[in-house]
């Protein structure tokens, strides 16, 4: 081969080289398709793909765009990303991002791109985040991150009330009496406990002495006095129970207040 030839086919080389860079340098930073529908104020050249028939449909994800286009027989689709994502510092709160921040005391602390989904909630943290929609492994998120207190939601159970406040309930208000109420229901507690004591104390101390003697006169005696005690000690413990009826029958009756307090208070005004 001479140095004619030799030469017009190292030129023709070098020439081929350097189209086929600058080709791939296109195809790098434009992409395969057309770029003249691309706003290339909003959008910037991610990459190029390779798709099936049916698979090349262009979209607009906020985030991402795809243009495809078919080129001898082949389908490609050109990946764009927003200036406005791969320009932030992330000091801005994305606000397309679906966040729901009723559930604490959240305050904004960065934004980021994540290569999976982060979401997440803690006591202390909560991040959202939203894909892109793309498949083939060229999905990632782009996710708000918050700062705070998460509010526990626990359920409100009703107050319930003590024994002694649904006691004074029955009793009204009184004044004064309402305080010493509770004294006096501690008072007769005490008196539940020793009156069946005293009542077979006493029983036996009246008994004893007529039956060790074999005196009949004093022995009736004493089962009168032992018959009116039991009476008494019945009578002390059924007060409550006969009180409260009584007032709960007046009130049925006259629909009036059924408290004890409230009755005072009536025959205290008519008595006037």
């Amino acid at each position: 081969m001479n140095r004619k030839k030799l030469g017009m086919l190292l030129v023709f080389g070098i020439m081929t080289f350097f189209f086929s860079i600058n080709y791939v340098y296109a195809v790098t930073s434009s992409g395969s398709c057309s770029s003249s529908g691309v706003n290339s104020n909003i959008w910037k050249f991610d990459h190029t793909e390779s798709v099936q028939a049916g698979e090349n449909k262009d979209y607009d994800l906020e985030i991402v765009k795809r243009v495809c286009c078919e080129k001898s027989g082949k389908y490609y689709c050109d990946y764009y990303t927003s200036v406005a994502e791969s320009t932030s510092d992330g000091s801005k709160e994305l606000t397309d991002i679906p966040c729901n921040l009723s559930d604490g005391n959240w305050t904004f602390q960065k934004s980021y791109t994540s290569p999976t989904d982060a979401s997440t909630t803690t006591q202390s943290s909560k991040i959202c985040c939203k894909g892109n929609g793309l498949k083939n492994g060229a999905e990632t998120f782009r996710c708000n991150s918050y700062t705070g207190k998460k509010i526990s939601k626990t359920e409100s159970k009703p107050a319930t009330k003590t024994p002694t406040e649904k006691k004074n309930k029955s009793l009204g208000n009184c004044g004064v009496i309402s305080d010493l109420v509770p004294y006096i229901q501690e008072i007769y507690g005490y008196l539940k406990i020793i009156m069946p004591i005293a009542l077979i104390i006493f029983g036996v101390m009246d008994f004893s002495g007529p039956i060790l003697s074999n005196d009949k006169d004093a022995l009736s005696k004493a089962g009168i006095k032992f018959t009116k005690r039991c009476i008494v000690v019945i009578a002390i413990f059924l007060v409550p129970s006969i009180l409260k009826y009584i007032l709960q029958a007046y009130s049925d009756a006259t629909g009036k207040d059924a408290s004890l307090c409230g009755l005072i208070g009536m025959v205290i005004q008519n008595w006037r």
